[in-house]
């Protein structure tokens, strides 16, 4: 069998180049980061409840079958009946903490997804990291038949004395399902 002549002339292989196992290398983290858990966890998303039915017309019962009870409810002098709820708004992706993982899967030869993978705690923080749950105000007259909803509402929101939500403000999906 022929003799390959090495770089040094001496007629055998040298072996890699140290940019061929720099290549290497990186194409290993790269593989490693495309198959993070960690990193994918923190780029998830989930839409929210579907808040779009909630309008003038719909019952106190439908409203709560989508949201659930209110967290906060009273009656105004004019005889409008107010309820706050809280609801799931859905998954937002972190990608700063995505970022932050990726460079350190890299940093850590993929390591860091091994004790990721091993941490129910941490896959379990992940599951709830990034969900938001927003306040929404629903007024209703004296049969319990929605006035108006406010998906914006804040501890600071000025309702109306009336109950009626101005047309801007008719709720449609969630934050997250936009």
């Amino acid at each position: 069998m022929p003799r390959l002549a090495g770089a040094h002339g001496s007629g055998e292989y040298p072996g890699p180049s140290a940019s061929a196992r720099l290549i290497r290398t990186l194409a290993f983290c790269g593989l490693a980061l495309l198959g993070g858990c960690s990193v994918t966890a923190a780029l998830e998303t989930e839409p929210g409840v579907d808040i779009s039915s909630i309008a003038p017309g719909a019952t106190r019962e439908h409203v709560e079958a989508v949201v659930g009870k209110p967290v906060k409810e009273w009656t105004a002098l004019s005889g409008v009946h107010y309820c706050v709820y809280r609801y799931y708004g859905g998954k937002q992706p972190s990608h700063v903490n995505a970022s932050g993982r990726a460079l350190v899967d890299i940093a850590s030869l993929g390591f860091s997804e091994l004790l990721y993978v091993a941490d129910p705690e941490a896959r379990k923080r992940d599951k709830e990291e990034g969900k938001i749950f927003p306040l929404m105000a629903v007024s209703y007259d004296s049969q319990d038949i929605v006035i108006g909803a406010f998906p914006e509402f804040t501890q600071f929101t000025v309702l109306p004395p009336d109950g009626r939500a101005p047309a801007r403000e008719t709720p449609g999906p969630s934050p997250s399902a936009r």
